[in-house]
């Protein structure tokens, strides 16, 4: 079997690769800012080859850091949705359970709303164990 051999370019160009692509996950470096450097990196004949990587590396490292962000956003907004369902919880019903706080804690988005909207549905502190109870279930 014969074995690929790597010419001097091959070398260079997978340098320049590696600082570009952690260049590109960079936030404070801007698609021309980048683009530019990357193409720097390598020689003459290589630079439009470069370049070109250089736009897609960007272009997914933007789209990359917009989902960690909406992923980031989601979670803080399940965060103060929780925050506001336990202050409610704990206004009509007083300390709240562990077990329903915890349950509580690891609930989804989803499931969170459904307890904001049916808290004044419940009678008392059961049948909000209960409710909370049969989130546990759903998800089985």
């Amino acid at each position: 079997m014969e074995r690929y051999q790597l010419n001097p370019h091959d070398h260079l160009f997978r340098f320049a690769f590696s600082q570009a692509h952690s260049l590109a996950a960079s936030p404070q470096v801007g698609r021309e800012e980048f683009v530019e450097i990357a193409g720097q990196l390598v020689p003459d004949e290589g630079k439009d080859e470069m370049m070109s990587i250089a736009e897609i590396w960007f272009r997914d490292g933007l789209e990359q850091g917009l989902e960690q962000g909406l992923e980031q956003g989601i979670e803080e907004g399940r965060l103060r949705l929780l925050e506001a369902v336990l202050g409610l919880l704990t206004a009509r019903f007083g300390p709240l359970p562990a077990t329903v706080e915890e349950r509580l804690s690891q609930a989804t988005m989803e499931q969170l709303q459904q307890v904001n909207i049916a808290v004044l549905d419940f009678a008392d502190l059961d049948d909000l164990c209960r409710f909370v109870q049969s989130l546990s279930e759903d998800e089985e």
